[in-house]
């Protein structure tokens, strides 16, 4: 933004940036001036060491499932897109949501993982009217979670961004520094750790507020794939120096400084954000995502390292598709997965029509996929996805009469990594 080099108009501004300020703290307030509601129940799975266990019964819980997606056209800050669209005001299915999760029950499978949507302007989490949750949306989300409960079946939030409009949008700016751009300044500025953590706190709150089945949540995944903008302040500078919300300090002309930034931001804002949603739901397992990195010098294994190592996530969850991306082997390696100290699921798995042109090298490459992360303690598995019309350039469960829910359904394939 450019500056006005006329004293007249720069206080002129001052008192201007003044009154918005005040206009904030009026109408969305803090963090915590939102009325809070706790979750009094007791989540059913929790991590013990490197692997989710069903507390009731002290067995390993292995989580089997797919995602569920709708997809639809609707308008962003990048324009027109195709985008998350399964709680959007006004296109909700909940008749069709039902029915897909009594189908994936049927099946044997125990999880379904579902987008969040705070990108478009009107139907989306964020409403445009009050700057707040959207009462609609939220209550999509809680009716979902009524009709997982009801179907058996533990659902994963996932989201790929937080929302940085409303309420959020200005505990991001309010803090955000003068040197970060883009999705960094979500996880490098004080006001972004502290707008996702208010997002996330107000989101679970709201839901326990609505009295949704949150027993039904098998985690919160915070990202969905972890995404610096390398091409954004501070990692576009190679000069000076920039310090991170929890104090510290990294030289911008060193590439493995850079990276160190990131790693350390990357688990303080995971631990934050953590913190927030474990004040109103103590047994709540949380979590980040990872896309398989496309090559060699990607800095993504070096950040899920931190995260498996150092944070105070619950699980990772890595997303791998067939012929695309690193190989396997490499990846693994790289990130330290046969050393990992939580759980690893993989949230994402599948296979492109280019790749197999018959489902059944479909199937025959998801399972082998699953076999093959079985050896680097992977214990869960969500295949891309069920029945997304919109994305036909990939194999969904239901493609050809549903060849890929069969091959992959716990019923009939019960033991992934037990061979013979």
């Amino acid at each position: 933004m450019t500056r006005t080099r006329f004293v007249i108009l720069a206080a002129t501004i001052f008192v201007a940036v003044l009154a918005v300020v005040a206009l904030v703290a009026t109408r969305f307030g803090s963090p915590g001036s939102v009325a809070t509601a706790h979750y009094r129940g007791t989540h059913e799975i929790v991590a013990r060491g490197r692997q989710l266990v069903d507390r009731r019964t002290g067995r390993p819980f292995v989580a089997r499932g797919w995602n569920y997606v709708r997809l639809g056209v609707q308008r962003t800050p990048a324009g027109l897109v195709v985008y998350h669209s399964t709680f959007n005001v006004g296109r909700y299915e909940p008749a069709r949501a039902e029915r897909a999760l009594r189908q994936m029950r049927a099946g044997g499978y125990d999880v379904v993982r579902v987008f969040l949507n705070a990108a478009c302007f009107r139907t989306c989490l964020i409403d445009p009217q009050t700057g707040e949750l959207s009462a609609g949306y939220v209550a999509n989300l809680a009716d979902f979670l009524r009709r997982a409960a009801a179907a058996d079946l533990k659902v994963m939030l996932t989201i790929d961004y937080p929302p940085d409009r409303g309420r959020y949008g200005a505990l991001l700016q309010a803090q955000s520094g003068s040197h970060t751009d883009g999705v960094n300044r979500f996880y490098l500025t004080a006001g972004g750790v502290r707008a996702s953590a208010a997002f996330w706190s107000d989101l679970v709150s709201d839901l326990a507020r609505r009295g949704a089945p949150l027993r039904a949540v098998l985690g919160y995944e915070l990202l969905n794939e972890v995404t610096f903008a390398h091409s954004r302040q501070p990692l576009s500078l190679r000069a000076g120096t920039f310090t991170t919300p929890a104090g510290r300090q990294y030289r911008l002309a060193s590439a493995a400084e850079r990276t160190r930034m990131l790693a350390d931001g990357l688990v303080y804002w995971i631990d934050t954000v953590s913190r927030a949603i474990r004040d109103l739901d103590p047994t709540a397992l949380v979590g980040v995502g990872f896309a398989q990195p496309l090559e060699q010098r990607s800095i993504e294994p070096a950040l899920e390292r931190a995260v498996l190592e150092r944070s105070r996530a619950d699980f990772v969850d890595v997303h791998a598709y067939s012929r695309l991306g690193l190989p396997w082997r490499a990846y693994a390696a790289a990130a330290g997965f046969a050393d990992a100290r939580k759980p690893l699921l993989m949230g994402e798995l599948g296979a492109f029509r280019a790749a197999y042109p018959t489902v059944a090298n479909a199937a025959q490459a998801l399972r082998s996929r699953i076999e093959e992360s079985c050896g680097n303690g992977f214990s869960g598995w969500l295949a891309w996805s069920w029945d997304a019309r919109a994305q036909p350039e990939l194999w969904s469960a239901t493609s050809a009469g549903g060849v890929l829910e069969r091959s992959l359904a716990p019923h009939a394939w019960p033991s992934p990594c037990t061979h013979g």
